[in-house]
């Protein structure tokens, strides 16, 4: 049986409207993490946000197709900014429909193409498949900006 999981309207997106969706409920951890990046979109600098540290690139610096099908994903680790190669095979459920962070309508790859370089990071760290979300540093790769963990006050 098919689990609705949030969809939520991304204002600074390739296409105004579109809909960042979790794909599967797992993902829903990667959905808020993409989400609070964009609540501080206006700390990014341009050329570093999401989307736009996906290569290869039009003229104009947007992310475009790649004829061979490989795209590169600038993240921060071990404290520079490197590439992760990823494919653009897309995972499916039995029903066809992303098992991955995306958007659907339009059609868009960047929350895919980012979504399989963070998993390729996790599976070279050892973590796809043991760690909690909250101890994964994708905030880090993403953006750069190293968390900040605040204590709980006793109520």
């Amino acid at each position: 049986a098919r689990v609705d999981v949030p969809v939520v309207k991304l204002s600074r997106d390739l296409q105004p409207g579109s809909a960042l969706s979790a794909g599967q409920e797992y993902n829903e951890w990667l959905l808020y993490t993409m989400l609070n990046i964009r609540r501080f979109e206006d700390k990014i600098a341009p050329g570093e946000f999401l989307w736009e540290n996906i290569w290869p690139k039009d003229p104009s610096g947007q992310p475009m197709a790649s004829a061979t099908g490989k795209y590169w994903v600038r993240m921060w680790v071990l404290n520079d900014w490197r590439c992760v190669m990823v494919d653009d095979r897309i995972p499916v459920d039995v029903f066809g429909g992303p098992i991955l962070c995306n958007i659907s309508r339009p059609v868009m790859l960047w929350p895919i193409i980012l979504t399989k370089a963070i998993f390729k990071l996790m599976g070279a760290y050892k973590c796809l498949g043991s760690a909690r979300p909250d101890c994964v540093p994708v905030l880090l790769w993403l953006t750069g900006w190293y968390p900040e963990n605040l204590p709980l006050r006793d109520l």
